[in-house]
């Protein structure tokens, strides 16, 4: 495990509200590297984190069980989240409305594939050149 892997760890086990946030407009690398990582924070240490998309999630995804669990800015506009972790975005403009939540967070970590990824996280886990954050993730 690297150094940044450690500190990712580290603050997720740290972390009493976690937020992983989608960018607008989100496509099924997005939806779906955002929900697997829930579900391995879930899985490995025992955590919830709430899903959150900045827009509506396309209808090609309805299928999908989780879809349903994304969360609305008006449900969670008066919580605090103390990590926020952006999943698959380029740039910290893409997060709309979710940049409230992220510049307000203690710690935030950036998960990436992107070349353009300018790594405007506290913590910056971006690999460019993967074909997706699914593949980040997967490493």
């Amino acid at each position: 495990m690297n150094d940044i892997e450690k500190n990712i760890v580290s603050a997720i086990e740290k972390a009493k509200n976690i937020l992983i946030i989608s960018h607008v407009n989100p496509d099924g690398d997005c939806i779906g590297s955002s929900t697997a990582l829930a579900m391995f924070i879930k899985e490995e240490y025992n955590k919830e984190a709430v899903l959150y998309s900045s827009g509506n999630i396309p209808k090609t995804y309805d299928f999908l069980s989780f879809v349903n669990t994304y969360k609305t800015y008006k449900q969670i506009n008066n919580k605090n989240f103390d990590l926020v972790i952006s999943v698959d975005c380029a740039a910290k403009d893409r997060l709309s409305n979710a940049l409230n939540f992220f510049d307000k967070a203690e710690v935030t970590i950036n998960i990436d594939h992107h070349k353009t990824n300018p790594g405007f996280g506290k913590i910056n886990y971006l690999y460019d050149g993967l074909s997706s954050t699914g593949e980040v993730l997967h490493q």
